[in-house]
């Protein structure tokens, strides 16, 4: 109360109050307003609280008594505003700051922390220097203005990192664009504040457009106002924008603030919609079959084709905004609540064979699809019609002709089984005939051969002869000789002997039974063979040059078959050599699987004309009577029997080189 007291006797002596009463109620009235104020007041001192009014005790939940001379002041402020509070309250005490305003946090008594704005002056109390302030509570208006803060920064970022362009518009100039604004056109913010005016943004057909839209704004006819214009970038590329804006007053003038959307794409998707949905028209319109759109519950027709309005003979002004049923394409009111009991269940109905009407009330039979979908708020169905009329017609036709076709497939059947009983006497007629020709050509070449043949074995029997009569003469011309003198006779007739014997063995391959189930062969062997048939046909005129493997492996064959292949094929070619000099080369080796045989020969040699006919029975370029034409031909039939191939080829007047390809015995 002291510090009350002579606060007011310094009042009084400045106004020249000298009246008792005067002064006390000024004291009164100071009193009151120290010990009652909304702020509280301090006096600190040697680092303690001097004084504290009544304020000061709301504000931080303590009485005087609890603070005067017992509590440091920077006990009570939080750990991380402590140094500031100490550095401030120092610097005043030592005159280096007489006066400071500042916030910091403190503890009140029940623990709780609040903010509190100071403010101090370096008075002299008692004699020594000390601190006099104030105190206000702004916790609450901390948080106001921490959410104002914060509320403005969200708005700030959520302008500035809007997806639409934001703009204010004032005397012709922009004041502030965002982010966004500065994209679409591809200038800086500095560009479009400082250098750019919005009439340069806009492409030149569309500027009085848009210069009438800002002045029905700014001068208030019209508030707010949303159009289209074509804007132009930098770059110089024209785009298509929407601007929403509307009339305000900023910084005491009339201005536009809106917002601004780049649609080029948007209207690119439109434009593409539209040819899409051009497109689905067309290629509904196309579709062979009926197809129709309705709305779920109603069932009433949204769009239908061209095919649908052929088929139920309807035009599509009486058929849109109408039911099946109110056109009686449909009579069965079963067959309805069927089908939307499965669209409800399962969604779709594919296939299913229904029967409708159409304006003649002429029955079709179609097979149905059906799709139901939602369509923003609204279910829909497309439907699908495959007429299947006519296939039913078929098929109806076919039941009924069923017994009739099955007497008939009997009845055929049997006459098949005739006709496979004839097939089968006649397919071994053919075989018997076959074998039989295959015979006859090899005993047509047996009787080319024969005189051949006849002075093969007339030699060595005149060997035999003759060796036999010298010995005979011999024997009577020395009675007693020694049989070592007789050895060159002997000699002869071994020699006259084997020489028939080998003839006589090679006609016997040859000859043998066509029947003859396939053996263990051996190529170069049989080659050899017909050789020695084949040996009277040579003459001094017809050389013989053979390259033939030593180990040539065996084949599986028929034995009198691969003879009478080869004796044709070297016979062929002894008769294309003669009278002519000239040489045959008879070569054999093999690989991992097959053997293979050349025979080439000097001779006259294959037109080009005649190659590919070769192999067909009955041709021959022989002159009559000196070949059937079938030798080639069943040569080839033998050779594939065994599983092998042959091929020919000729140089007219040259040479002629026959090519047999075995697989090797297993």
């Amino acid at each position: 109360m002291k510090f009350i007291r002579k606060l007011t006797r310094y009042i009084c002596k400045k106004k020249n109050i000298s009246s008792d009463i005067n002064a006390y109620n000024h004291y009164t009235l100071f009193k009151n307003i120290i010990d009652h104020p909304l702020i509280g007041l301090y006096i600190i001192q040697d680092n303690v609280f001097k004084y504290v009014n009544n304020g000061w005790c709301k504000i931080s939940g303590y009485s005087p008594e609890e603070i005067i001379d017992k509590m440091y002041p920077i006990d009570m402020v939080i750990p991380e505003d402590k140094e500031m509070v100490k550095s401030n309250i120092s610097k005043r005490i030592l005159g280096e700051l007489p006066y400071i305003e500042y916030s910091f946090r403190k503890y009140r008594k029940d623990g709780t922390i609040i903010k509190v704005k100071a403010i101090g002056n370096k008075i002299i109390y008692k004699g020594k220097p000390a601190i006099a302030g104030n105190i206000t509570d702004i916790t609450e208006q901390s948080i106001i203005e921490q959410k104002l803060t914060e509320s403005e920064e969200k708005y700030r970022k959520l302008i500035e990192n809007s997806l639409v362009g934001v703009y204010i518009i004032q005397d012709n100039k922009l004041k502030y664009a965002n982010q966004h604004f500065c994209d679409i056109f591809g200038y800086s913010a500095e560009e479009i504040t400082k250098q750019i005016t919005p009439n340069d943004l806009v492409y030149e057909e569309d500027k009085e457009l848009v210069r009438k839209n800002i002045q029905k704004r700014i001068n208030g006819v019209q508030q707010s106002l949303e159009y289209e214009f074509r804007g132009i970038t930098k770059k110089g590329e024209i785009i298509n924008l929407r601007v929403l804006g509307n009339r305000l007053t900023y910084k005491g003038q009339p201005a536009i603030m809106g917002v601004l959307i780049d649609t080029t794409e948007l209207k690119q998707t439109e434009n593409k919609l539209k040819e899409s949905e051009h497109l689905f028209r067309l290629l509904l319109d196309l579709a062979p079959y009926p197809i129709s759109v309705v709305i779920d519950e109603t069932m009433k027709h949204l769009i239908v084709n061209d095919s649908f309005c052929k088929s139920f003979k309807l035009p599509k002004e009486e058929i849109i905004g109408k039911s099946p049923l109110e056109l009686k394409f449909v009579h069965d009111i079963d067959l309805v609540n069927f089908i939307n009991k499965e669209l409800k269940i399962k969604g779709r109905i594919d296939d299913f064979e229904i029967r409708l009407f159409d304006k003649n009330n002429q029955a079709k039979d179609f097979l149905y699809s059906c799709l139901r979908f939602k369509l923003k708020d609204n279910y829909l169905r497309i439907n699908t019609f495959i007429d299947i009329t006519e296939r039913n017609k078929i098929k109806q036709e076919l039941i009924e002709h069923k017994d009739n076709l099955e007497k008939i497939v009997l009845q055929r059947t049997a006459e098949l089984e005739e006709q496979k009983i004839d097939l089968e006497a006649t397919l071994k007629n053919l075989h018997t005939t076959q074998e039989q020709l295959i015979h006859s050509e090899k005993m047509a070449s047996l009787g080319l051969l024969a005189a051949g043949i006849a002075h093969e074995i007339n030699n060595p029997l005149n060997f035999i002869h003759g060796g036999s009569i010298a010995l005979d003469n011999y024997f009577e011309d020395h009675p007693d000789c020694d049989i070592q003198e007789a050895s060159k006779y002997l000699d002869a007739i071994k020699e006259g002997v084997k020489r028939t014997a080998d003839i006589v063995t090679s006609l016997n391959h040859y000859t043998r039974n066509n029947d003859q189930k396939k053996v263990t062969c051996n190529i170069n062997s049989i080659i050899n063979n017909c050789l020695s048939i084949l040996n009277s046909k040579l003459s001094d005129k017809v050389s013989i040059e053979k390259n033939m493997s030593d180990d040539l492996p065996d084949i599986m064959g028929n034995e009198g078959k691969l003879h009478q292949v080869f004796l044709n094929i070297i016979h062929n070619s002894i008769q294309a050599i003669l009278p002519k000099m000239g040489k045959i080369s008879i070569d054999s080796w093999f690989d991992a699987k097959n053997i293979f045989i050349k025979i080439a020969d000097t001779g006259v040699g294959i037109p080009p004309k005649d190659i590919n006919n070769v192999f067909d029975p009955f041709f021959t370029t022989k002159e009559p009577g000196e070949g059937t034409g079938l030798g080639l031909s069943i040569t080839y039939n033998i050779i594939t029997e065994h599983d092998g191939s042959i091929s020919i080829s000729s140089k007219e007047n040259e040479w002629t080189e026959i090519n047999v390809v075995f697989p090797i015995k297993k």
